[in-house]
């Protein structure tokens, strides 16, 4: 018989936490302490509140749901992300799934919890606990060199005739349209009021999202132990206009530039946002990177503008499963969120890369 444990999250929880991981993963993500207490101790919003499951004094089973803000209406709502649901093998099944998830939905700390999924989870969220799913983020990409990346031999043969000539157009293509650029991507951190200004324009025109800070930045993309990040801010002159923050990952045999995140002035023009589009794709190119990759809501406005050519929309039938992202209220005043499908969510968000 398992016990179930509400905890907040600590460093001395971090070792059997990655010895329950051992079971199943080899991830350093899952399986380094020091990127489990950088995830889920050392946030910018607090420590995470575990739903554990014992066996004993095993660890056996957990989800935790790490608290993140959400700016909506002029307001704020206390959110989290429950992520890393995870149940020893040997003590999975209905019973124990539903111990920890109905924990998970009596726990009145948030006003509201969302969540993705994978392709064993997925069923289960919608057809079992009949979730809500109002957003579903899509892919978009670039391939930059089809050899290195482990898909069907006649595909990569057949492709890798004119990879190196694509290649070549999309180099040339980008140093044009980036040559006389009104801004320029800088390592170099804005004022705090430089930034809030830029993210009160970004929330007006953007709608429901998370608070994004210069804090989050850092530590989203600079601080973790395993996940390779970095964050480029634009500037026009003096003026700060946003940032994108990338990703690097390997994925199916290639090292991919991830587009994690991003928040940008509401002003810049459609020829702005394409010379972004092409300064991302320089900056994979200049890395020696494989490809770039992201994902969005395209229900969102914002959303929408940062995509179009180079960046090619990625069929639902070629990811290894969909990505939607289940909202569900514990509070009445989040319950709007259930039916919101144009929240502006980004990888940056989620528990990926």
């Amino acid at each position: 018989m398992t016990q179930l444990r509400i905890e907040k999250m600590d460093a001395g929880l971090a070792d059997a936490y990655t010895t329950l991981s051992g079971t199943a993963f080899d991830d350093p993500a899952q399986c380094d302490p020091k990127h489990i207490v950088w995830k889920h101790v050392a946030t910018p919003n607090g420590p995470s509140t575990a739903y554990h499951l014992y066996d004993g004094d095993t660890l056996v089973g957990r989800t935790l749901s790490q608290p993140r803000t959400l700016k909506i209406n002029g307001g704020r709502l206390n959110g989290a992300f429950m992520i890393d649901l995870y149940i020893h093998p040997d003590y999975r099944g209905g019973l124990n799934f539903m111990k920890v998830m109905e924990a998970v939905e009596a726990d009145p700390t948030f006003d509201f919890i969302c969540h993705s999924s994978n392709e064993t989870s997925d069923m289960l969220f919608r057809e079992m606990l009949k979730r809500p799913h109002p957003i579903k983020l899509a892919a978009f990409g670039v391939p930059l060199r089809i050899s290195r990346l482990q898909i069907s031999a006649p595909l990569k043969q057949f492709v890798s005739l004119f990879q190196p000539l694509i290649r070549c157009a999309l180099r040339v293509r980008a140093a044009a349209v980036t040559r006389n650029a009104s801004f320029v991507l800088r390592d170099e951190t804005p004022s705090s009021a430089e930034f809030d200004r830029v993210r009160t324009e970004f929330e007006a025109a953007a709608g429901a999202q998370f608070e994004r800070s210069l804090e989050f930045l850092n530590w989203r993309f600079k601080a973790s132990p395993c996940w390779d990040g970095s964050v480029r801010h634009l500037f026009s002159g003096d003026r700060y206009r946003g940032y994108i923050a990338f990703s690097h990952a390997d994925i199916m045999g290639g090292r991919f530039c991830i587009l994690s995140d991003a928040m940008i002035d509401p002003d810049l023009t459609a020829h702005e946002r394409t010379q972004l589009r092409y300064a991302v794709l320089n900056e994979a190119m200049n890395n020696n990177l494989d490809a770039v990759y992201g994902m969005l809501n395209l229900d969102n406005p914002i959303s929408q503008s940062l995509l179009g050519f180079p960046f090619v929309k990625i069929p639902e039938d070629f990811l290894p499963h969909p990505v939607p992202l289940f909202v569900y209220a514990r509070q009445e005043v989040a319950a709007p969120l259930e039916t919101e499908t144009s929240t502006y969510v980004t990888l940056g968000d989620l528990d990926y890369f």
